[in-house]
Order: structure tokens, then C-alpha cells, then sequence
């Protein structure tokens, strides 16, 4: 059985007790391996970034007032205890992460939640 936990800090686990939609103006955290623990609001759905190879990449939220830095790329996007996405690229302005729900969808995954976890 795994575990239904993710990083929400240096240190820190969180157990997973749902996921969630999102939706312009919404509350997130986040926390990457290099930027760290922070927190700032949805500014905009459907958004697209170009990634530094050139490939554009759609279907993303746009996040206002935190920091990504290089190297935080999958870590997890959360409020509280529930799972929002995962970070996928960091901007000037503003950063970007692809919301649970489709990577869910698209890769016919199902979210571990505690309790119960997930086999």
C-alpha cells in the first residue's frame, strides 16, 4: 500500500484528503524543491506557456504573487490538505501548473487519499 502524503514543506508532509477543481480567483500553495513553501491565487485558467525547448504547453492556470524557481517542476499545488496540481513552469509575472483533474483524466490515474491510501 502507498501512501497518500505529499511535501508541503522542507520537513513537512501533508496527508492527501481530496482533490478539487480550480477556479480564477481561488487560493493555492505550493511547494518546490528549490523556491519552497509559498502561496498566491489563480489569475487566470487555460493559459499556455512555450517551455525553453520551444514546446507549447496548454491547459495550464496561470498563479499570481508567489515565486517558482528552476529545478520545482512537479512539485505539489495544494490547498490545506487537498490536491490542486502540480507546478510546471515559472514566468517573469506570473507562474504556471497544470491542474490535478486532467492529469488525472489523461493518464487514467486515480488520486491516493488518506485514509484510506491507495494500493
Amino acid at each position: 500500500m502507498m501512501d497518500a502524503w505529499f511535501h508541503a514543506n522542507f520537513g513537512v508532509g501533508r496527508p492527501v484528503t481530496g482533490k478539487d477543481a480550480l477556479e480564477v480567483g481561488d487560493p493555492i500553495c505550493l511547494f518546490g524543491r528549490v523556491g519552497g513553501y509559498d502561496c498566491g491565487t489563480v489569475h487566470a485558467l487555460s493559459a499556455h506557456r512555450t517551455s525553453d525547448s520551444g514546446i507549447e504547453i496548454y491547459g495550464l492556470a496561470e498563479i499570481a504573487n508567489t515565486i517558482v524557481e528552476k529545478g520545482d517542476s512537479g512539485g505539489p499545488v495544494f490547498i490545506n490538505n487537498t490536491a490542486l496540481g502540480i507546478i510546471t513552469a515559472y514566468g517573469a509575472f506570473y507562474d504556471y501548473i497544470t491542474p490535478i483533474n486532467p492529469i488525472l483524466s489523461r493518464f487514467s490515474l486515480q488520486l491516493c487519499i488518506d485514509p484510506p491510501g491507495c494500493q
